[in-house]
């Protein structure tokens, strides 16, 4: 078995094991079985305005995380087949590029959804 091999199985085990512990936890409440969502309210013109415009912001926060993202993954990804092989492998770059830029997008969601944290 070689080492790839070795690093995913004893991932497998670890989240597994994880999720085994946490389900068999005697502490964590119980959730209810239907959630009840609260009724929304309309909104008037006024606060129509107030709120119009805010997403052009994020989505361009959206797209530079993800950019921003994608070139350290990139890289990364051509730095580290290049110590590993010898040579650039483009898959690891193109694997890097669009792990870097998923997670910087959830980066940007993580940091408007809650300021400050």
């Amino acid at each position: 078995m070689n080492k790839i091999q070795a690093m995913l199985v004893l991932l497998l085990v670890l989240a597994f094991g994880g999720a085994v512990a946490q389900a068999g936890d005697a502490g964590q409440a119980v959730l209810p079985q239907a959630l009840v969502l609260p009724q929304g309210v309309e909104l008037s013109d006024e606060e129509l305005e107030t709120v119009s415009g805010q997403l052009a912001p994020k989505a361009a926060a959206f797209v530079v995380g993800a950019a921003i993202g994608a070139v350290s993954g990139a890289i990364a990804g051509a730095w580290h087949s290049h110590q590993v092989r010898g040579y650039v492998a483009w898959e690891s770059v193109a694997v890097g590029a669009g792990l870097g830029a998923a997670t910087g997008a959830a980066n940007v969601w993580r940091s408007l959804r809650y300021p400050g944290r």
